[in-house]
């Protein structure tokens, strides 16, 4: 009798938490948090995401509510959504979820310990604690793994790496770099080397030929956003201007525009797997 009352409660308390969680309406304001939510089994319950939200597959069935500057707000307050999930610092956003009397969760993905927070902070907003620790463990657990490669690498000179992750088109201008203050800069130390501008104190800067040169990187990386359409087989022909220094010199400059190249999420392990592989090759 015990067990059976014991069971009712546990299978009770079941259908609440199902309940009220199957009254959600999710909006994702970010290709990060649609991959996390996703990774979290709340995929169901997303009805609107952004334009360029096409990670898992199912995202693209969404409803598109726009993206960065130019968020549709009509379309979101047509979907009716019981929680947004945006980014700190997104006043336009934040402004519309209060006057609406819309919930909304705000998260941040500049370092490492920010996607672990967010992951968590998300879980916690919907009460799946457990689920997002299993995700964050599991992301942790596939870094390591990957980068427990790098003990079979007996490197005694640690390379100088310039990372990119946006310039104009066919142009050295308008170059932003990663830092190690950004997550694609802790990744980047993770495996190894040098970040050539780790002295700046913000996660990513725009910064100039000149300085480039005076840095002289060993290995130009190209993080590039596959919408951006940047060509890997023009990127070595324009960075031979920069003929003196060290990454041109000796043809290490690579350009990564796989989907998931610059979006904090739970594939964090394969952006390490692809920078191990671009500065000491295939292991």
């Amino acid at each position: 009798m015990w067990k059976l009352k014991t069971f009712l409660v546990v299978f009770i308390l079941f259908l609440l938490s199902s309940s009220s969680l199957a009254r959600e309406r999710i909006v994702s304001t970010a290709p990060s948090t649609t991959e996390i939510l996703f990774a979290l089994n709340l995929g169901e319950y997303v009805v609107g995401v952004t334009d360029f939200c096409n990670y898992p597959k199912e995202a693209r069935e969404k409803i598109r509510i726009g993206g960065n500057f130019n968020f549709n707000l009509e379309r979101i307050t047509l979907l009716q959504p019981t929680c947004v999930v945006l980014l700190k610092g997104n006043s336009r956003l934040k402004t519309f979820c209060k006057k609406m009397n819309i919930r909304y969760i705000e998260v941040t993905y500049n370092s490492l310990s920010d996607i672990y927070n967010s992951i968590y902070t998300i879980g916690k907003a919907f009460k799946i604690e457990k689920k997002a620790n299993l995700l964050i463990n599991n992301i942790k657990m596939g870094l390591n793994r990957v980068l427990s490669k790098l003990d079979k690498i007996n490197k005694k000179y640690r390379f100088r790496v310039l990372l990119v992750v946006y310039r104009e088109i066919n142009k050295l201008k308008d170059i932003w770099v990663a830092t190690d203050k950004s997550f694609l800069g802790e990744i980047l130390k993770l495996c190894r080397v040098q970040n050539i501008f780790q002295d700046i104190d913000k996660p990513y800067v725009k910064v100039s030929l000149e300085e480039i040169l005076a840095r002289n990187p060993d290995i130009i990386i190209e993080a590039s956003s596959i919408n951006l359409g940047i060509d890997p087989k023009k990127s070595l022909l324009l960075w031979s201007k920069l003929g003196q220094i060290n990454a041109v010199r000796y043809k290490r400059i690579y350009v990564l525009s796989k989907p998931y190249i610059t979006i904090p999420g739970p594939r964090i392990p394969f952006i390490a797997r692809d920078f191990i592989n671009c500065i000491y090759g295939k292991k």
